[in-house]
């Protein structure tokens, strides 16, 4: 008889918890468990909750492959989400491996969890492994579907329109209201006028791993509604002309200031943070290390000598490896609108950087465009 100890962790989640029967079968390369139902003594699967268990086999199974855990009806009670956090499995030798979950299990179904070793397809020989990676793969691809917008373009959501979305179950908390229901007298459903709204019906019949939780639903509905109402109140959200200056956007989020947007504001101006936004920002972009400089970026030697200091020079950098380029060529053909009846305009900049020798990433040259003949140096 081989006995191995199950140890499960449910989510922290507010409704993470569930009263369905919740079964595990572990699957090895010497055979597999028997489907065994994981129970104790009193509640089961509490939110946040640790919880061990044995499954006991006739003989070892060998390394383990996969483990499927079935959720299953309880009594007459209606299905009952549960989020697992991950489960860790031990064997009769004493050896432990870990099995990652970190998602929403609904409705009564079998859900298989790979070991958390980060194999890739190269690594897996077993047709048992290949063919569970297939079959995630399909399941993905029926899950999120992409459309190409144009060639070059990121992939985007293969659907028409949000009331599409909504059918599907895969659409954002916060969406747009239509254009066609924009008037003097509508908007928001919640707070007549506003531009956004908070889709809080649609939330229940949501993918339990696409949507928000519920803690962090409440969380965004307590504060964004306020903020909202202050900038209603202020005028700030029907404004349709430019910003002038940095102190009228500053306005907008006067009352949620945080270490990091104070930060931002003292430091925004800093070559060092500009170039570390470049790794660290909400959307980094994809860096190309330079032995040569393009044709398309007229840098000479002469122009950023002061900026590189003494005991080097462009070339020298160059061939260290120590010159970047950030080319957004791909906004070239992006097309442009008219918002609130001004023409809008996209550039293709160019940015050069170079990697000091105190490892900060810090901005040679800008280039607002392809099309420009010079571009403007930066400045310490």
């Amino acid at each position: 008889m081989a006995v191995y100890r199950l140890c499960v962790t449910t989510g922290s989640y507010l409704k993470a918890g569930t009263l369905d029967n919740i079964y595990a079968t572990l699957v090895g390369t010497c055979g597999e468990s028997p489907k065994q139902k994981l129970d104790r003594v009193g509640r089961d699967f509490a939110s946040g909750s640790v919880q061990k268990y044995k499954v006991r086999c006739e003989a070892e199974l060998g390394e383990i492959l996969l483990l499927r855990l079935h959720k299953e009806r309880f009594a007459f009670f209606c299905k009952d989400p549960w989020y697992c956090s991950r489960i860790c499995v031990t064997a009769p030798d004493g050896s432990a491996v870990h099995f990652p979950c970190y998602q929403w299990i609904d409705g009564y179904c079998t859900v298989e969890l790979r070991p958390g070793t980060a194999r890739t397809i190269c690594q897996d020989s077993l047709p048992l492994l290949l063919d569970h990676r297939k079959r995630e793969l399909q399941a993905r691809q029926e899950c999120y579907r992409w459309k190409i917008f144009a060639p070059g373009f990121p992939r985007m959501v293969d659907v028409s329109s949000f009331q599409e979305m909504e059918s599907d179950k895969k659409f954002a908390l916060t969406k747009t209201v239509p254009c066609a229901e924009q008037d003097d007298n509508s908007g928001n459903r919640y707070l007549p006028g506003f531009p956004m709204k908070i889709d809080i019906p649609s939330l229940l019949h949501m993918e339990p791993n696409i949507r928000y939780s519920a803690t962090k639903t409440a969380s965004l509905i307590f504060n964004a509604l306020p903020a909202s109402f202050g900038m209603k109140i202020r005028g700030l959200l029907d404004r349709k002309g430019s910003w002038k200056r940095l102190d009228d956007i500053r306005n907008i989020f006067w009352c949620h200031k945080t270490f990091t947007s104070e930060y931002v504001t003292e430091h925004w101006c800093e070559d060092s943070f500009f170039g570390y936004q470049y790794l660290n920002g909400v959307n980094p972009v994809m860096l190309h290390c330079l032995s040569s400089l393009p044709s398309k970026l007229p840098v000479t030697n002469d122009m950023v000598a002061p900026l590189l200091g003494p005991g080097t020079c462009l070339q020298t950098e160059l061939e260290r490896g120590h010159i970047f380029l950030a080319d957004y060529w791909i906004l070239a053909e992006a097309p442009v609108h008219c918002i609130n009846g001004l023409q809008q305009y996209v550039t293709a900049p160019l940015c050069l950087l170079w990697l000091n020798p105190q490892g900060v990433l810090l901005p040679l040259a800008i280039q607002p465009d392809t099309r420009a003949r010079e571009p403007h140096l930066s400045a310490h």
